[in-house]
């Protein structure tokens, strides 16, 4: 639960700007800046292969044309990034990073039928004996139920955002009825990720009496930084670890 005075925990998003996104480098030179955590995001292929690529299509990223979920995992995972780059599955990541930080997993899908990914992911963590170093979020909360359901020992978070708006006081009665997971996660009571500039000294003040865990994304400037540490939110989400890393080791 928010804890002003506190450090929040230094959350890498899909690793470090510097580096290409959601890439294995990314995430290890994120780690070495002092990330505590890693956010990435979760992909189906075609044949149901669990990868990590943030967009729906490939052109962004890759120059390429084409969907993910249009293409078979074995294209995907030889599918040439910038700087000579691949597309990791989620299995690559687990064994990569997993000795190092605890994940959080962001579930993407482009239609509402995300069983298939839940399934495959909940499968592929309880593969690895790994429930209780993940966090599982997205901003279609009925994944998340999918996920209690199949494995209880993750732990899931909410997404908020502009498209959902600030969640109201029957969203945070929902979450702290939640059973708490016994994980090794910085935090145990349940959690939900908001974004920066919708948290205040109201908001956290909610999530204190509620005993919720505060996780808040995408904070890359100092300023940001200072506030919503002070304001005692419980993990940042940047893509600046080494800047945020080097704030709270001055601030804390």
């Amino acid at each position: 639960m928010p804890r002003p005075g506190m450090r929040p925990l230094n959350i890498g998003h899909r690793g470090h700007s510097d580096t290409l996104e959601n890439t294995l480098m990314s995430f290890h030179q994120a780690i070495d800046m002092g990330a505590q955590m890693m956010e990435l995001d979760v992909r189906l292929t075609k044949d149901g292969v669990p990868v990590v690529f943030h967009d729906y299509g490939l052109g962004r990223i890759s120059k390429k044309s084409g969907n993910v979920s249009n293409r078979t995992s074995k294209h995907i995972l030889n599918v040439e990034l910038p700087g000579g780059h691949r597309i990791p599955s989620l299995h690559q990541v687990l064994q990569e990073l997993l000795p190092r930080v605890p994940l959080n997993l962001e579930l993407k899908f482009r239609h509402l039928d995300y069983r298939p990914l839940v399934t495959k992911v909940c499968d592929i963590v309880k593969e690895f004996g790994a429930e209780s170093k993940i966090l599982i979020s997205s901003f279609h909360h009925g994944s998340l139920k999918i996920v209690r359901r199949l494995a209880p020992g993750i732990a899931t978070a909410p997404l908020f955002g502009w498209s959902t708006g600030l969640p109201h006081d029957d969203d945070l009665e929902e979450l702290a009825a939640l059973p708490q997971v016994n994980n090794d996660l910085d935090f145990r009571r349940p959690a939900a990720v908001l974004y920066y500039a919708q948290i205040d000294e109201s908001l956290t003040r909610s999530f204190l009496d509620y005993e919720l865990t505060l996780l808040t994304y995408t904070v890359d400037e100092l300023p940001e930084m200072e506030r919503l540490s002070k304001l005692g939110v419980d993990g940042i989400i940047t893509n600046r670890p080494g800047r945020l890393h080097s704030y709270l080791s001055e601030a804390f």
